[in-house]
């Protein structure tokens, strides 16, 4: 939802042109069908609380800059950076009822085969360079496995690389958007 919206309306004033945000948004590279029904809806969902995507944006400060640099670091695009505003807010701490946690709402097991240390006494899903580190690697390859096809590669993360391969060969289609794919993943990438 957030590629379609100009970050930049909702930043503080006193802010640097040349502030992180606009340095993400000079980056960005795909399509985001910003005149498409779907993604219009998600775009007015999140202006309708302007002070909701304000408190997001401040509980990026911290992580974003250092998000961006190795999203940059690993030749992603510059969207990818903002996927923890639609995972967790940019909240570190945040946990999914289905057991995902971290800025990027990674599953124990994800984490685990990503090299993110998950133990009683330490869940590095927490910790935001690890989970980012790893993050990234994991959409580095969903990337590669796709094709560089960046909305299935989205997908993928959300509802799994298995799900959307399995609906692929099912329809016969490739494309995102004509995917029957979960309902969460298809307001998930617009």
């Amino acid at each position: 939802s957030i590629t379609g919206l100009d970050v930049n309306n909702f930043e503080d004033n006193s802010a640097p042109a040349n502030s992180v945000w606009t340095s993400i948004s000079s980056e960005f590279i795909l399509n985001h069908y910003t005149q498409s029904a779907k993604v219009q809806a998600e775009i007015r969902k999140l202006v309708a609380d302007k002070d909701n995507f304000e408190r997001i944006l401040r509980a990026a400060t911290p992580y974003i800059s250092f998000i961006h640099n190795q999203t940059k670091a690993k030749g992603l695009p510059a969207e990818i950076a903002l996927i923890p505003f639609i995972e967790s807010e940019f909240n570190p701490n945040d946990h999914s009822k289905k057991g995902a946690l971290g800025l990027w709402q990674l599953m124990s097991g994800t984490a685990s085969e990503l090299g993110v240390k998950v133990k009683a006494s330490y869940d590095g899903r927490r910790n935001v360079i690890a989970s980012t580190k790893a993050a990234l690697a994991y959409f580095k390859d969903l990337g590669n496995n796709f094709h560089g096809d960046w909305y299935l590669a989205i997908a993928a993360y959300n509802c799994g690389q298995g799900k959307v391969e399995s609906v692929k060969r099912r329809t016969g289609q490739n494309d995102f958007w004509d995917l029957p794919l979960p309902q969460e993943t298809k307001l998930y990438v617009p």
